[in-house]
This record gives C-alpha cells, structure tokens and sequence, in this order.
C-alpha cells in the first residue's frame, strides 16, 4: 500500500485546470547592489510574526523579471526553501491575482483563505531537475509530497531545553535565525548575561558578555554573520584558519552555551561586565583560551 500524500490531495487541481496556476518554489537569492543575501523562509517568517510587515507578499507581487511575466496565471502556489535542503520547501500560501498594474509592473493579489491555517506548517518534498523556480504544474504538481504538518507556524517540536543545557552548534544558529525554532530566538532575545564558546576541537574558551536590545540572541547572531564578532582572538584564529585553507573551521568546531542567564536590563551592564571577568579568571580563558582582554 502507497502511504504517500501529495499535495495535491490537500490542494486539489484537477489537470483540465491546471492553466490556471504556477508553482513558485522561491530559493535565497543574492542582492549584488546591496552585497546582501535573503532568505525566503526568513521573509514569509518575519511576516507572520512581525506586525506590519508584508516582505512576503512584495516577493511575490513583482510582474515581471528578465525572462517576462512571472506568473502569466490566475492562481500561484508559492513555497520558501529550507536553506540547508534543496528538496524541502515550506507552504507560503495561495494567492489568486486579482489584476495587473503594468504601470508599477505589479500584480495586485488576493491569498486565499481556505489555505491560510497551513501557511508556516505545510512541509513538502519535491525534486526540481530544473533550476526555474517559476513552475508550471504539469508533470510536477503531482510528485509534490507533503513531509509533515507542523502543529503551529514554523514549529519543529524541538522544545527549549533551558539555558543550563543550552549547547548550539553553527548550524543550530541557522534553524534559529531562520524561523525553524521562534520560540528559542525569542527566549534569547529576552536574556542579557555571560556567554560560553567552545572550541570542540582544542578545548578552547572564549568567554563573552550581552546586554542591551535583542540580549543574547542579539550577539550570537553577529558571530553567526561574521564569524568572529569583532572579537581580536577570533579573527586571529580566522586568519590562521584561511592560510591552512580551512575557512569553515569556526562553523564546524564552535559550540555556544550560556555561563549566566538574567532577565533584559534587570541586572545592569556593570554588574554583567563584572561577572565576565569573574568567569574568565575562573576558566582561565584568558591564559589558556581566545580572550584577549
């Protein structure tokens, strides 16, 4: 017996109207003028959590690119890739295009409300052979396998484990920054304290400190950026690291945990500050680790 569900069982199309719609599987894409990359699955999560912002409906309202019209259909079927997995896509809605402003070269969009509770929650599987990420049905609607419903927006089940058990490795980092676990980046945004970074490798330390807006989350995410965060002994190792040709050895060997957790600005920046310096001495990070001061 086939177990199989396609998404088509939950968005039925029958073939004969199959015209009618397109299929946008929207990939990270790189802004060359702003020397910035986004991330699709971030901008559909931004809009379902942040008021006001509408990132997800502008990627989608666009009408034409080099190769002509988008979407010459009535309805569109739009999803946002996982960065880390090619074949696995998260439901961002139907919309139908209610008209086109060739004026402002947009399209003028109505979503689809009858769809709207698996937006954020529907994850499919489905191989595209080609690089297009503006589809026809066709031959592919029907191989579009739905992997999992999530039981809310951007939900994997992975509960917070707590700041005691907190241990993140780089690519933690990038499930959190991109929405796979909201819960976790907002616990982190709302705690300020000492910080622990590992080097699973050499058993290296490097101790830190966060106050302020976005709290600890708010300067993990700059070393998730960067690498190094601006940190002298972190781009010393950065360096070293290039000459020996291994640049991914800080993704692949940092982990982060957290040495002191306190609610934001319940504590004062001093008294953290002071804290960070007890923890040095006591690791001995300084001596013996990446901390420099």
């Amino acid at each position: 017996m086939n177990n199989e569900i396609k998404l088509n069982d939950l968005i039925p199309v029958n073939p004969d109207e199959y015209q009618k719609y397109r299929l946008h599987f929207a990939k990270p894409t790189f802004d060359k003028e702003a020397g910035n990359r986004y991330f699709p699955l971030q901008v559909l999560h931004n809009q379902l959590f942040e008021a006001d912002n509408d990132g997800w409906d502008q990627w989608q309202t666009r009408m034409h690119n080099s190769k002509g019209e988008r979407f010459p259909s009535d309805f569109v079927i739009t999803f946002a890739q996982y960065p880390d997995n090619s074949d696995t896509f998260l439901f961002g809605g139907v919309f139908k295009i209610i008209d086109r402003d060739k004026t402002n070269d947009k399209y003028n969009i109505e979503w689809q409300s009858e769809y709207e509770k698996y937006v954020g929650r529907l994850v499919v599987k489905v191989k595209l052979e080609a690089r297009s990420v503006y589809r026809k049905l066709d031959n592919l609607f029907p191989t579009v396998l739905i992997k999992e419903i999530l039981p809310s927006p951007f939900y994997t089940g992975e509960k917070f484990p707590g700041y005691k058990k907190l241990d993140l490795t780089y690519n933690k980092l990038s499930e959190i920054d991109h929405g796979y676990l909201h819960d976790w980046k907002q616990v982190l945004q709302n705690i300020e304290g000492v910080y622990l970074i590992t080097d699973e490798k050499n058993s290296k330390l490097y101790v830190g400190s966060a106050t302020g807006v976005k709290g600890i989350w708010g300067r993990w995410i700059s070393y998730y950026n960067s690498l190094t965060g601006g940190n002298k002994g972190l781009e010393e190792l950065n360096e070293e690291s290039k000459k020996k040709f291994d640049e991914n050895y800080i993704k692949q060997n940092f982990h982060f945990s957290i040495l002191e957790a306190y609610a934001l600005g319940s504590i004062g920046r001093e008294k953290i500050i002071e804290r960070e310096s007890m923890w040095k001495n006591r690791l001995r990070s300084r001596e013996t680790g990446y901390n420099k001061n």
